[in-house]
């Protein structure tokens, strides 16, 4: 068994990311905060080092560095093969005339693309910072049985609760046991349809997926969904009535509507979405110059 630490571990995965290369293997990308062009192979961007590992704090030394080393990389390499075959296999579908009318997914297709998306959402370090900030934020620590564990892991040199609580929390969101099921139920109740552009390319980011969202009674809901899978193909979730005719099939878009997709990525703040990626480098600078 392979035991060697990760180091780059990405939060848009390879796989994903080479849907979009271009003639020479490689992105095309405009880093927002930096304002600059530059190319880039999918291994070598939307990484950070040690990204997913939680540090032990104030600890034996014995225990190591990190609190179970890799073991979320290795969860998500397993996610990412099944992720990898049903993008595949839905860009594919996509790709042929034949299927211009015809469902795409059965059931099991949507399933897999629904903790696709999801898998895209929560292991985004913009999600994972804010996830980190909130797992404190209800008096966890205030507890009096918290603090007795506290004080007794400190005994054993384990460093107390801490570092605990941020690696399970960690591990709730990215391990493909414990996937966020409420995002999942959302997406298989809206209408989704895969998204085709005519004249034009889809963009996309370090940050893929966009969305909207609502709240009712305490409670928070998906709205709307989008993320492109390829240059020519994006998948769209949405309540709205009017796609509806297009649920589990393609809608044509026209370059002003694609235009209209890529230009949503400019709205988001540029530590959410700080790299826009093409596989044109034309359609890029077409597209930063707009927004400049």
């Amino acid at each position: 068994m392979n035991n060697q630490m990760t180091k780059r571990q990405h939060y848009v995965p390879q796989f994903y990311l080479n849907n979009f290369i271009n003639e020479n293997q490689k992105l095309n990308v405009y880093d927002r905060k930096k304002k600059c062009f530059f190319e880039a192979s999918p291994k070598e961007i939307c990484f950070e080092n040690y990204l997913h590992e939680t540090l032990w704090e104030d600890a034996n030394p014995r225990l190591g560095k990190y609190i179970l080393p890799n073991q979320i990389e290795k969860s998500l390499s397993v996610q990412e093969s099944t992720y990898s075959a049903i993008l595949k296999k839905v860009i594919g579908i996509c790709k042929d005339p034949k299927n211009k009318h015809a469902l795409i997914c059965n059931l099991e297709d949507k399933q897999l693309l629904a903790k696709f998306v999801t898998n895209m959402i929560v292991r985004n370090p913009w999600v994972l910072n804010q996830v980190d900030e909130d797992c404190f934020s209800d008096g966890i620590m205030d507890n009096i049985e918290i603090q007795a564990i506290d004080q007794m892991l400190y005994g054993m040199q384990f460093g107390g609760t801490k570092s605990l609580v941020r690696a399970a929390n960690k591990m709730v969101w990215l391990d493909d046991k414990f996937i966020p099921g409420q995002i999942c139920e959302d997406l298989r109740c809206l209408n989704f349809c895969f998204l085709i552009a005519l004249d034009n390319n889809f963009v996309t980011s370090s940050f893929p997926v966009l969305y909207e969202t609502y709240d009712l009674e305490e409670h928070t809901y998906l709205d709307n969904i989008y993320i492109p899978l390829h240059p020519q193909i994006a998948l769209l979730y949405s309540r709205a009535d009017k796609f509806k005719p297009f649920r589990n099939k393609e809608a044509s878009l026209t370059s002003d509507m694609v235009q209209l997709m890529n230009s949503a990525y400019f709205k988001c703040k540029d530590e959410q979405a700080r790299f826009i990626i093409a596989n044109s480098k034309e359609i890029l600078e077409k597209l930063v110059i707009r927004h400049q």
